[in-house]
């Protein structure tokens, strides 16, 4: 990429003209030095990361789901939303489940980890648990839930992995705190099994008891697509599925108006949030979905790209739906790694004209 495609910043703007050249030369140094394959393996590994993560809190909200013939439903508890409190800016679980138990009601907030952080983990959950003290943030997720006028009698914090962290984890090893009514669920992927780790069960016996039975998590499909966090190589993956699905029968189906993605992105998340602030977060995550599409080169708006009047168009061979995942995907692990060596390059170069400029200025004082 040439340097000015990397400065979204305009950081270049503060350097006089005579002095680009210069930069421009140790960026091409800089540039040459990193290597792209690393950071192609370390994007990779971070997607894994994501769609592991995204694939718990599917579980977990199958396990609960509202239907009758989910497991978790039996304890009471009943899957509520994603992501409560997202609105507010602050920590925020992945998975909120309710049970009402007429004149209150029981929260279990539960934050899905994959990955191998295990001590970060436990400063998420403890940030959690201090954002849910605050009476006005208990007032606003009431109001989420429908029941304004009920107490929150009990909140049960869990942090849901896979099985195969169960060993690893160990919260009385690190120095972080932690809730005292703290679980530790594993996932086992193989069994299709939600069961608890050892010591680390639920303090609320309705949940102690079937968990510790095991949940199967499989008897209702995964009702989560995507979350308004999730990676955006997988909103988009579901997204333009879903967009060129539909526009299948028209003239120009790969071409599509923001307002349509916005309407299909939308549908499918399950936030607590609603009305003009919903609305506001959505706009705002739409639009960093957009320009991270072109930036990657699975869409674009230019007019000798698009064939109709609409905004966009996807940019790959083929009309069916299941190649606009894969070409999401492709793009992104093909393309994206290259815009970060140029950011890392742009970085260093400029950090090392700087550092120059300040090391002339002290010779010229001494």
């Amino acid at each position: 990429m040439k340097m000015e495609e990397v400065d979204y910043e305009d950081r270049l703007s503060e350097i006089p003209n005579p002095s680009i050249d210069k930069v421009r030369e140790k960026y091409e140094e800089k540039k040459s030095d990193i290597d792209e394959d690393a950071k192609r393996k370390e994007l990779k590994d971070s997607l894994e990361t994501r769609k592991n993560h995204d694939d718990i809190v599917g579980k977990i909200s199958s396990a609960f789901h509202q239907a009758e013939e989910a497991e978790g439903s039996e304890t009471g508890y009943e899957f509520a939303f994603t992501e409560p409190l997202e609105e507010k800016g602050l920590s925020n679980a992945d998975v909120l489940l309710v049970k009402d138990e007429g004149d209150s009601v029981k929260l279990c907030v539960v934050e899905c980890k994959s990955g191998s952080k295990y001590a970060s983990w436990l400063d998420q959950i403890s940030s959690i648990e201090d954002v849910l003290e605050e009476e006005d943030n208990r007032r606003e997720l009431k109001a989420q839930i429908g029941c304004r006028e009920k107490e929150i009698s009990f909140i049960q914090y869990v942090i849901a992995t896979s099985s195969r962290n169960l060993g690893e984890i160990q919260p009385d090893r690190y120095e972080q705190e932690y809730p005292d009514n703290l679980a530790i669920w594993g996932l086992d992927e193989w069994g299709n099994l939600l069961h608890p780790k050892e010591d680390y069960n639920c303090n609320d016996r309705d949940l102690s008891s079937k968990v510790g039975e095991g949940i199967d998590y499989g008897k209702v499909e995964n009702p989560i697509d995507y979350t308004i966090s999730s990676h955006p190589v997988i909103i988009l993956k579901n997204v333009l599925f879903e967009l060129l699905k539909s526009n299948q029968s028209t003239t120009h189906p790969k071409d599509f108006n923001e307002e349509e993605f916005y309407d299909e992105f939308n549908e499918n998340l399950q936030l607590g949030v609603q009305g003009p602030k919903r609305d506001e977060i959505v706009k705002e995550k739409v639009k960093k979905i957009l320009y991270f599409a072109r930036d990657i080169e699975i869409l674009s708006k230019e007019e000798e790209d698009v064939k109709s009047t609409k905004d966009y168009r996807m940019m790959f061979r083929g009309k069916k739906p299941t190649m606009v995942e894969e070409e999401v995907e492709r793009k992104f692990l093909k393309n994206r790694p290259v815009r970060r060596v140029s950011e890392q390059a742009l970085q260093e170069a400029l950090e090392e004209y700087n550092e120059e400029g300040r090391q002339g200025e002290l010779r010229n004082f001494t």
